[in-house]
């Protein structure tokens, strides 16, 4: 063996050396280590300091050594905290904690003399745990950590042993400090009430205010204008507001210092789970259409009948330029008043801030029967064009209308038809048999005639298919964003669809819709116009008005029996069924 491998040898076995008696006297701790003891099932892991159940347990109480106690207490199955706040505890991140104490297990212990309560930090431990329920009490002291992991030093019902335990997701809580601690344990979810539940919102903003109320399933914008609103759109609003929930607690004060601003509100929301007013205008009257200066006139004006109750969120200034998070106070009937940043970017705020009753109004534009439809008249003007493709100018105009039925006509049957016979000048000796398709009736197979024909700007029989695929799309007709006004771009065509329809009864009058359609391109939206109303509709239905109505589509080609489209015996394919992996 050379010199140079001797010397790496005893480096090593000199480095084992000081780690096994750095290991063993671990930050001074005597070397009367005592074992675990192995008699339980769980050996292995090590012996359990408690023998509880968590879910037996319904009080927690957590002391530091410096600053105010963690006081939880469990009823009705939910936690709740009392100090060092007020408000619903965080079930779940309970549990997780007090699993973690009772599922603790010891890896060795010392006693604890005077030298070993000081070096375990045990002399006057960093907290002091007590959990208790059904006539049970858990009791453990937290000291230091081990020299080397994470390992925690602890006493465990005030016993005279100090246990070196595996830290865990206690002593990772633990670290944070007491005020992450609590806040931790605290229920994030800011608002109490349910979002299918709540029947009244009230957005007061400097553009002004909003009101929606609910009545049954439906929703409706009372102001500023009285129209029917989107559920989809209602629901779009209302559940990031009822669905808020603190990324960080704060005091007022801090929150003020840091910029929250919440005495002079971006917005102000009202929530309510009560039925609107049988007045709402007059109700309405009692809050200002301008957002007030200060947050208390703002609370002050939502809670102005003092009856009404509900949740108000006041909506400050963003956290940090980035404008992902937003300060927020909110004023619930069932909690304390609370402080807190939220997962509230700027676009979420914007969508808040600018929603209008065009936005929320309801996407069905119009709802027109097809049973109910007599006629239809449709204009196309649509000019020559040469991109992408060279299509001449169409200016047309063609009304098609429904098929009047023919009564059945009453009385007897008309007579059959004369049987033709073939006259023969052979004997009947040499023509023995009578042809008998000669003497039958010529009879023609009946003509299937469509319900819609051509009264104007064109002749015949209607595609019954065609007719079918444009009525359809206006029962109902859906829009995908209501617009302010047309574009004042040059279309690519236009198209005015007028609609006659009967009455419901015999004698009753029916009504006319007239639908306006702008195409601005192939890459641009199609803008259509209904009374009072500007939109915009997905661009399969100019496709329904481009069509001759004449000229029946082709049948997809049906799927043979017992085969499949995609290949295999009977397939048209055909071939073997294909398989995935080959």
């Amino acid at each position: 063996m050379n010199f140079r491998t001797t010397l790496i040898l005893a480096v090593v076995l000199l480095g084992l050396g000081v780690f096994a008696f750095i290991a063993t006297r671990d930050n001074g701790a005597s070397s009367t280590t005592t074992s675990t003891d192995s008699s339980g099932p769980d050996d292995a892991k090590g012996r359990k300091l408690f023998d509880v159940k968590a879910d037996s347990l319904d009080k927690l109480v957590i002391h530091p050594a410096d600053g105010p106690a963690i006081e939880l207490a469990k009823s009705a199955g939910q936690w709740k905290l009392s100090q060092p706040v007020n408000w619903p505890a965080d079930s779940f991140e309970v549990e997780r904690v007090l699993g973690a104490i009772i599922d603790l297990r010891s890896r060795g212990g010392v006693d604890l003399d005077a030298k070993n309560s000081a070096s375990t930090g045990l002399e006057k431990p960093r907290y002091r745990i007590e959990a208790s329920g059904e006539g049970k009490t858990v009791k453990l002291d937290v000291g230091s950590r081990s020299a080397f992991g994470s390992d925690l030093y602890v006493r465990a019902d005030d016993g005279k042993q100090a246990d070196l335990v595996a830290g865990g997701t206690l002593a990772e809580r633990l670290s944070k400090g007491t005020a992450k601690l609590a806040e931790s344990l605290r229920d994030k979810q800011l608002v109490t009430l349910s979002s299918v539940l709540v029947r009244q919102v009230e957005v007061d903003r400097r553009g002004g205010r909003l009101v929606l109320q609910k009545a049954g399933a439906d929703w409706n914008v009372t102001q500023p204008a009285n129209v029917k609103a989107d559920a989809s759109e209602a629901s779009s609003l209302l559940d990031p507001i009822v669905g808020l929930r603190a990324a960080e607690f704060a005091e007022e004060s801090a929150a003020q210092k840091g910029g929250a601003q919440l005495e002079q509100p971006r917005a102000v929301i009202w929530i309510s789970t009560a039925a609107p007013a049988t007045q709402p205008a007059t109700q309405a009257a009692a809050v200002p259409a301008t957002l007030p200066s200060s947050t208390s006139a703002v609370v002050a004006a939502l809670q102005s009948q003092g009856t009404r109750g509900g949740t108000v969120i006041i909506i400050g200034q963003p956290v940090d330029i980035e404008g992902e998070k937003t300060w927020v106070k909110v004023l619930d009937p069932n909690r304390p008043p609370v402080v807190a940043q939220v997962a509230l970017s700027q676009v979420s705020f914007d969508k808040l801030n600018h929603a209008s009753p065009l936005t929320l109004r309801d996407k069905i534009a119009v709802d027109i029967d097809p049973m109910k439809v007599r006629s239809f008249t449709l204009a196309i003007d649509r000019p020559a064009t040469t991109q992408p493709a060279t299509r001449p100018a169409e200016l047309r105009e063609f009304t098609i209308e429904r098929r009047k039925e023919t009564p059945a006509t009453l009385g007897p049957a008309a007579p059959l038809p004369i049987p033709a016979t073939t006259a023969t000048t052979q004997p009947a000796a040499t023509q023995p048999t009578t042809q008998l398709a000669a003497t039958q009736p010529a009879t023609l197979p009946a003509v299937e005639l469509s319900k819609w024909l051509f009264s104007s700007g064109g002749e015949g029989d209607a595609d019954e298919g065609q007719l079918t695929d444009l009525l359809t799309a206006l029962h109902p007709l859906r829009v995908e964003k209501y617009i302010e006004a047309n574009p004042t771009t040059q279309p690519a065509g236009t198209y005015t669809l007028t609609v006659h329809t009967s009455g419901s009864k015999p004698g009753e009058p029916g009504e006319d819709f007239v639908l306006r359609i702008t195409d601005t391109g192939p890459t641009g939206p199609v803008i259509a116009s209904y009374k009072d109303l500007t939109f915009e509709l997905a661009r399969p239905f100019v496709e329904k008005l481009t069509g001759d109505f004449k000229t029946k589509k082709p049948e997809p080609p049906p799927i043979p029996q017992g085969g499949s489209p995609f290949g295999g015996e009977g397939s048209p394919f055909g071939g073997r069924p294909p398989r995935f992996g080959q």
